[in-house]
């Protein structure tokens, strides 16, 4: 291993010492490991000029930018206090303003065709992503032992980014697609072995699913189907954002699409 991939090495354990998710770990990995064999030298003598013909030669998007930028600067800021680095060759690039998201929630008809015409296991990760709200990631990392009968009602543990867990109520649907599933381990396992399904397998079964279908929609889109529903039956955007594991409401807002007919009313009793 080469004095970059030690380096990025290093980073990625610390960063599993701080707590963050294994999915975001490996795609940082992925990303710097891509960064380091383009530059093809040691990554202290990087300047901004390299990062700035890096990013140009990729023809990304603005969000694309926005991440790789988000990336390298994470790992030039640890190496910086640790000794590795004396410049941060991105501390002078500008991060692009990033245009705002609206909600795309499945419809009603799509989803329900989708989860009709799934098989068992596709039909619980269908559901777990649009009755309960799930992240890819969070799927990926269900364990039978999440499953939690208490007093009230079933519950379900999930394993959120950032080390955040959250217990969530078990939708009676989603409950009913579970028992076909492993009642030890992991939920979704990688063919006959004891190994969770990772994120990006979780959205690649939902994906291929839903093309198949003819449905031109990700499994992303259930989580704000889901976020909508939830929105429009409650108006409590707190509820709304702790269902989903958010940190900040504004994401929320992201996730929940408004109803033409509230903003018809809403409008219609604007007046003198």
């Amino acid at each position: 291993m080469n004095e970059a991939g030690r380096l990025i090495a290093a980073y990625a354990r610390d960063s599993t010492n701080r707590g963050l998710q294994p999915t975001t770990i490996e795609m940082r990995t992925v990303r710097l490991r891509c960064f380091a064999r383009w530059v093809d030298r040691p990554l202290g003598e990087v300047t901004t000029d390299d990062v700035e013909r890096f990013l140009a030669a990729r023809k990304i998007c603005v969000r694309t930018r926005y991440t790789w930028l988000s990336h390298l600067s994470c790992l030039y800021r640890w190496g910086m206090r640790r000794g590795h680095f004396t410049v941060d060759p991105t501390i002078n690039i500008d991060r692009p303003r990033l245009p705002r998201l609206l909600p795309r929630p499945i419809s009603d008809d799509n989803l329900t065709a989708a989860i009709e015409a799934a098989d068992y296991k596709v039909r619980a990760v269908l559901l777990l992503a649009s009755h309960m709200g799930l992240r890819c990631c969070e799927i990926a990392l269900l364990h039978a032992n999440d499953v939690i009968d208490t007093a009230d009602s079933p519950m379900i543990l999930v394993h959120g980014k950032g080390a955040k867990d959250r217990m969530i109520p078990l939708h009676p649907l989603v409950l009913e697609s579970l028992a076909p599933l492993p009642h030890r381990g992991f939920l979704f396992r990688r063919g006959e072995t004891a190994d969770p399904l990772s994120a990006a397998e979780v959205s690649i079964l939902m994906r291929r699913h839903l093309h198949d279908q003819g449905i031109d929609a990700t499994g992303h889109q259930l989580r704000h189907w889901f976020a909508t529903r939830v929105y429009r039956a409650t108006r409590d955007l707190r509820l709304t954002q702790e269902l989903l594991g958010h940190a900040s409401p504004t994401t929320t807002a992201c996730y929940t699409a408004w109803a033409t007919g509230d903003a018809t009313a809403a409008v219609g009793c604007v007046g003198l």
